[in-house]
């Protein structure tokens, strides 16, 4: 018997608010260790986006090699981990050969020998990388609906041609797909569906998984999820919250037993603590007194919504969480925003980076913390495609 731990979108190095989170990613990595053991875990899958940014920062890279070592005082013998749209293929395979060796596989590319990892005696898992434009060759059609299409159909193709490859070298096998994309019908939140299109690629539907997989483990979005389908798919989602707009959520990861065959979903216990609190001047002094009345730090975005400006709104907040454990990380006020969408700015463009015009144009829209990370993460990864296509390779 096998049993696997689902989890994805760690994003380790991602900063909140500025603000460096070394100890809440350390916290994290720690209770899926102790998780490992508890529950006996067999075999680790990580379905993408290992990290935040493309060159993450030595201390993540630190936390992600000593977790992976520390792995060998576990019950945990092998770990599959793909790369997600936040990762660089490159970068995240550059130590391959080594970790196979110690049964640790990574996945960035699309071979079939390498995207079939037999797992235990009874599993074999299917990883597919996040599927960039190109990556499963040149996408055919001159309108956006035939690239759509085509795009799906040589998704289809190639999982088929996984899963054929796969019966024939494993037979017997259960097959486990282990994929970072965006499916038809999952959301980021309760009640909002995701974009129709991420790049120029559309979702894809859950028919283009072959009838011979068992189940589909799922990274990209952040909320655990179920996803319809003709065989179980599920997000498990981010193991802790990234940013604000997933503050209140509870998060999971998945058990995957190969005999008897269950799936389990388990809640994870909060490693990060974040909460977004609004109002006027009266009801953000109201909730922060009820967080700092809790107990443990709570790290806190406030949005001040009243009808006048506040001056040293922020001085005065911080003043009012003084010596408690509350951690006020970030005041937005929206009067400040809407002053500044009202006023019109003449900027020679040639003096500004793309970054710099992207994060202006936002300046001018009252998105939440989750579609500013979504937009950021799409810009990026356009940016990123541009001036770095050595990484798509």
């Amino acid at each position: 018997m096998s049993r696997l731990l689902h989890t994805s979108d760690w994003h380790l190095g991602a900063p909140l608010a500025g603000e460096v989170r070394t100890d809440h990613f350390q916290t994290m990595l720690e209770g899926l260790l102790k998780l490992i053991c508890e529950r006996k875990v067999t075999c680790l899958l990580v379905a993408g986006d290992v990290f935040d940014v493309s060159s993450p920062p030595v201390s993540a890279q630190n936390q992600y090699f000593d977790f992976l070592a520390r792995l060998k005082d576990t019950p945990c013998s092998e770990v599959v981990i793909i790369s997600g749209n936040h990762d660089s293929a490159r970068f995240l395979a550059a130590p391959a050969a080594p970790l196979g060796r110690l049964g640790i596989h990574v996945v960035s590319g699309t071979g079939t020998d390498s995207s079939l990892v037999p797992v235990g005696t009874d599993t074999v898992v299917l990883a597919v990388p996040y599927l960039r434009d190109g990556s499963l060759g040149t996408i055919p059609g001159t309108s956006e609906a035939e690239r759509s299409a085509n795009f799906i159909q040589m998704v289809r193709e190639y999982l088929a041609g996984l899963s054929s490859v796969a019966r024939r070298r494993y037979p017997g096998r259960r097959q486990v797909v282990m994929a970072h994309q965006f499916l038809v019908g999952s959301a980021v939140d309760d009640g909002r569906k995701e974009i129709d299109y991420v790049g120029s690629l559309p979702p894809l539907p859950s028919s283009v998984f072959p009838p011979e997989v068992d189940y589909v483990a799922l990274g990209h979005i952040h909320k655990p999820q179920v996803v319809r389908g003709t065989m179980p798919i599920r997000y498990s989602g981010s193991p802790m919250p990234v940013d604000f707009g997933e503050s209140g959520q509870t998060k999971q990861v998945v058990l995957v037993d190969t005999d008897p065959w269950t799936i389990t979903p388990l809640d994870l216990p909060t490693y990060a603590r974040l909460q977004r609190i609004s109002g006027d001047l009266s009801e953000l002094e109201d909730s922060l007194d009820r967080i700092a009345s809790s107990s443990g730090p709570v790290w806190v975005s406030a949005t001040y919504t009243g009808d006048h400006p506040v001056v040293e709104l922020h001085k005065l907040l911080l003043e009012r969480v003084a010596g408690t454990n509350v951690h006020l990380m970030q005041v937005l006020d929206m009067q400040v925003w809407h002053g500044r969408s009202s006023r019109e700015e003449v900027v020679d463009l040639k003096t500004l980076t793309p970054s710099q015009v992207f994060e202006r144009r936002l300046e001018g829209e009252h998105f939440d913390g989750q579609t500013i990370r979504m937009l950021r993460s799409r810009f990026e990864e356009v940016l990123r495609t541009v001036t770095h296509p050595e990484d798509n390779e």
